[in-house]
């Protein structure tokens, strides 16, 4: 068996998992049955054609694991194989990660961050762990006339007077 890594996959719910299959062989002239296959999360087998079967000699039989991450960054499994041969492992590995949209607006300003930096009205960045935002304010002034008040109260521009540092957890 040979390792597999998953790549990068969103961990935004409604994300289809990552999948990928695995061969396993049997090298011996005699035939092996598999008996237990084993992922450790967050990789699960989703499917397999070897548990339970005699796998022929200089033959072999796949099985699907999936990949659903639940944290931003690196993860790494095991797939374990047992069988009448003894067990066998495979690495597993991936990456989660959320895409953050930044959206600046109207007003003119500029959102950094660890490695990319946002000017336009909105970016997108793929962010795969903890992060650090600096929006630096060009002088917003577009809240004007919308009061959380009401009965027309104008509660004046919204002036950022130094720059704002934001920390968000995924």
């Amino acid at each position: 068996m040979q390792a597999a890594d998953f790549g990068d996959v969103n961990i935004t719910k409604g994300q289809a998992p990552a999948s990928e299959v695995i061969s396993l062989s049997n090298p011996n002239a005699q035939p092996v049955t598999v008996t237990d296959l084993q992922a450790s999360a967050p990789f699960r087998i989703v499917t397999d054609t070897c548990r339970g079967t005699p796998v022929q000699g200089q033959a072999s039989c796949t099985v699907t694991v999936q990949f659903a991450p639940t944290k931003l960054g690196a993860s790494t499994g095991t797939l374990t194989v047992k069988s009448e041969a003894g067990p066998a492992t495979a690495q597993l590995s991936g990456t989660g990660f959320v895409t953050l949209t930044i959206d600046i607006g109207p007003a003119a300003g500029t959102v950094t961050g660890d490695g990319f930096k946002c000017e336009k009205a909105s970016c997108s960045e793929q962010i795969t762990g903890p992060i650090t935002l600096a929006a630096v304010s060009t002088g917003f002034k577009d809240w004007k006339d919308s009061c959380p008040l009401g009965n027309g109260a104008i509660c004046g521009p919204l002036n950022l007077t130094a720059d704002t540092t934001i920390t968000a957890q995924f």
